[in-house]
């Protein structure tokens, strides 16, 4: 069984202990994928476990105002390669991104040298889509045209509805959540992009998590410090038959 699961400190040298003997011109060590990860928030990163072996690591660029998902490093460790993890665990990610509302499509790079990564991606529908980096080439696995820049994407009624931190990747989103609603209803709310400043600037004042779609920001909620308790929330106009209850969201 393959799982997908979280860097911590107590796997962490397990997880860069698996890039020994890998070619960095193939892919990045993993010790560097995971610096890059906490520098940055706009990655999704994730060890990759078969059963209760550590086999490799995944990381993805998660920016839900693209609507493009970006697969940044996909690594197996040598001595666990061609059993079929990185498919398995490949499958998973897509299936994760292909169900976000709005998602377009996924896109990486790949080598095109010996082990042939092209055509490990290819089996899993990615096609080449014109691009052209350092020696590797782009592709691109499309789920749907895109969608207008007016146009909120369809939020299945199975969704998980949660609240989520605030990325850099989604405060164009939920602050156009904030200007679709009714003026008059915006009276108690004020601007994401304020709060954001706000609690960055004082750690004593209200915080601001994104109410996300299965992923997908549709809104956001105004809590008091600790995160625990929710004043108000506000949700995009073109979701307000959702049924959400501030006191259901899961974090």
């Amino acid at each position: 069984m393959i799982d997908l699961r979280d860097v911590t400190a107590e796997n962490l040298d397990g997880v860069v202990a698996l890039s020994e003997g890998v070619e960095e011109r193939l892919v990045a060590p993993n010790d560097l994928s995971i610096a890059e990860w906490l520098l940055r928030d706009d990655g999704w990163l994730r060890a990759i476990y078969a059963d209760e072996t550590l086999v490799g690591l995944v990381l993805v660029q998660d920016i839900p105002d693209w609507s493009v998902y970006h697969v940044w490093r996909l690594m197996i460790g040598t001595a666990f390669r061609r059993r079929g993890y990185g498919r398995i665990a490949m499958e998973q990610v897509i299936e994760r991104y292909r169900r976000r509302p709005g998602a377009h499509a996924m896109t990486t790079f790949a080598a095109n040298t010996e082990g042939d990564a092209e055509a490990f991606y290819r089996k899993l529908g990615f096609v080449r889509d014109g691009r052209e980096q350092s020696g590797q080439v782009g592709l691109e696995l499309k789920w749907s045209e895109p969608l207008a820049e007016d146009a909120w994407p369809v939020v299945p009624e199975d969704a998980a509805i949660t609240l989520e931190p605030v990325r850099s990747g989604c405060v164009r989103t939920i602050r156009r959540a904030y200007l679709s609603v009714d003026e008059s209803k915006r009276e108690e709310l004020v601007s994401p992009w304020t709060m954001i400043a706000r609690s960055k600037l004082d750690p004593s004042a209200e915080r601001i998590e994104a109410i996300c779609a299965n992923g997908y920001p549709i809104g956001y909620a105004m809590c008091d410090p600790s995160g625990m308790g929710i004043r108000a929330t506000c949700i995009a106009a073109a979701y307000a038959g959702l049924r959400i209850d501030a006191g259901d969201l899961v974090r």
